[in-house]
């Protein structure tokens, strides 16, 4: 009986180690507030609740079209620029690269995904949100919801 205990409980904490994340450099923080106030400035521009705006990503071979939604409507498309201003600001996209290392990172984790669950990868996008100040990472097939995505697992895409 203790045996199976101390499996059980070293079973739980395998389980719970996988799952925790640490943001040491506080890169998720600054990703979650680059993202919040890009939105709150593009639902001031559209005047919709911020809570209704969705960002899709359709990716393609070496590209990827990009628009913003409100409640499954398409609002407008939006450049590369754009949807940069969602992850940081102008100085640390010139800084950091970002500029090919989030569209490269975007394409990888589609295919990645798209691997890992059998699906065609024409079939998958993104939608990336703000949800409780928090950006998520919405992935769909075709236009059935299949799964969020933690930022900090998305993240390793983008390095």
């Amino acid at each position: 009986m203790l045996h199976r205990l101390k499996t059980n409980l070293k079973s739980k904490l395998q389980h719970a180690k996988a799952n925790i994340a640490i943001d040491l450099f506080g890169v998720e923080k600054q990703i979650h507030q680059h993202a919040n106030t890009y939105i709150e400035v593009l639902a001031k521009e559209l005047n919709l609740p911020k809570s209704q705006l969705l960002i899709r990503v359709f990716p393609k071979k070496d590209t990827f079209d990009l628009a913003i939604y409100h409640q499954g409507k398409l609002i407008k498309p939006i450049i590369l620029d754009d949807l940069l201003l969602l992850f940081a600001d102008k100085e640390q996209i010139q800084l950091l690269g970002l500029q090919e290392r989030i569209p490269n990172g975007i394409l990888n984790f589609v295919q990645n995904y798209a691997i890992q669950e059998n699906i065609p990868q024409k079939h998958l996008h993104l939608g990336l949100c703000v949800r409780d100040q928090k950006l998520s990472i919405l992935i769909y097939n075709r236009a059935q919801f299949l799964a969020q995505y933690p930022l900090h697992k998305w993240l390793n895409f983008i390095k």
